[in-house]
């Protein structure tokens, strides 16, 4: 089979990370793969580096515009002459552009929606209503979980396929690793440390979990927070982490391609998301067996349920501090949640189970041709 994946862009994101996985297997399992970012991704090029490596061939067809007719025009003929099977398509622009491809060309197209948002993507805008348009035609939808299911279904008028995302299993690392990595990210490997990871945008409320920490660092000082990711809130974010007087005890990160790693040497993953579809670095802390203490949006409730993790409230940094204070008191509750919350991870969310998923819907559309 020869699949090509269409996404916005090829910069560090839940989205992206997902095709790292799909090329591992595809790797393993012998499935012709080809990347396709419509934006430039050299400022960021971990994620096609690491496509690259896995034997997935990495093209990019940006401009400056979702309708550009020249980069519609290269990308049908690229499309057409490569003689894929399947489009698979993420994200707002590849829906759109990777839907009307393949009513163009009549090859099958699957969709992936990755989020609960509902505003303002769904606003009336022209190139929402274009998405929605794309969205009601193309073969398949796929929604990563129950949550993003509930909200796009009626809005789409059709049903979606829920394919819970998948995560590779986790990364160990021996107790000089963990120590020499603890004290290469905080300069003291004895110190408490929390891991928040995401783009720094709207949705993931980093705003709150900096709040937290404040509270958190007045009762444990040692604490040490570290955030990976970037993003256009970069500068605000640092700001108010100035005003807070945590310079010293928040560590930036920026773009990282060993996240697992940074799971497994860390105490506690954090998250103060005010929206989220299924958080792939969720289940990568799930992976590491790291317990969990999230605001309770999206699939965080049913990744989590039954003593998996911690849920508190969006926008209520008081009961997120008092939650991870809970927790850095009682080793023995850490180590019960990281364990149930692997468990469930290696049952729901292993990636060849997400993989075979994927593949028996496109071998179903395939049938149907």
């Amino acid at each position: 089979m020869n699949v090509v994946h269409l996404i916005d862009m090829l910069s560090i994101g839940g989205a992206q990370k997902l095709l790292v996985t799909f090329a591992r297997q595809a790797k393993q399992k012998d499935v012709g793969l080809t990347v396709v970012g419509l934006q430039n991704s050299m400022h960021a090029p971990i994620i096609p580096g690491e496509l690259k490596e896995l034997g997935a061939r990495v093209q990019f067809f940006p401009a400056k515009r979702i309708l550009d007719p020249v980069r519609f025009i290269r990308l049908t003929r690229f499309l057409r002459q490569e003689q894929f099977d399947i489009i698979h398509t993420h994200l707002l622009t590849a829906n759109i552009l990777g839907g009307l491809a393949g009513r163009m060309l009549e090859l099958p197209v699957i969709s992936t929606l990755h989020s609960t948002g509902k505003n303002p993507r769904y606003a009336n805008y022209a190139r929402d209503q274009l998405e929605t348009w794309s969205l009601r035609r193309v073969n398949r939808v796929v929604a990563v979980g129950e949550s993003v299911n509930d909200v796009f279904a009626p809005i789409l008028g059709r049903s979606l396929d829920i394919v819970p995302n998948g995560v590779s299993d986790r990364v160990v690392l021996s107790p000089p690793e963990r120590d020499a990595l603890r004290k290469e990210l905080t300069g003291d490997a004895s110190r408490p440390i929390l891991i928040g990871v995401g783009n720094l945008l709207p949705d993931k409320y980093f705003e709150d979990m900096l709040t937290a920490f404040s509270y958190i660092h007045e009762r444990l000082p040692s604490a040490a927070l570290v955030i990976a990711g970037i993003g256009k809130l970069g500068e605000v974010l640092r700001a108010q982490c100035e005003r807070l007087c945590l310079t010293d005890h928040v560590f930036w990160l920026g773009v990282r391609g060993d996240i697992p790693r940074l799971m497994a040497a860390s105490d506690i993953y954090i998250s103060s998301s005010k929206r989220e579809g299924l958080a792939i670095a969720m289940l990568e802390a799930s992976m590491a067996a790291l317990p969990i203490v999230v605001t309770s949006v999206g699939e965080a409730p049913r990744v989590l349920a039954n003593g998996r993790g911690v849920l508190v409230p969006p926008q209520k940094p008081q009961l997120l501090a008092d939650a991870v204070l809970e927790l850095l008191k009682d080793p023995a509750r850490r180590h019960t949640l990281g364990k149930a919350a692997r468990e469930h991870a290696l049952l729901k969310y292993a990636a060849d189970r997400w993989f075979d998923h994927l593949m028996g819907i496109y071998r179903e559309e395939l049938a149907r041709e």
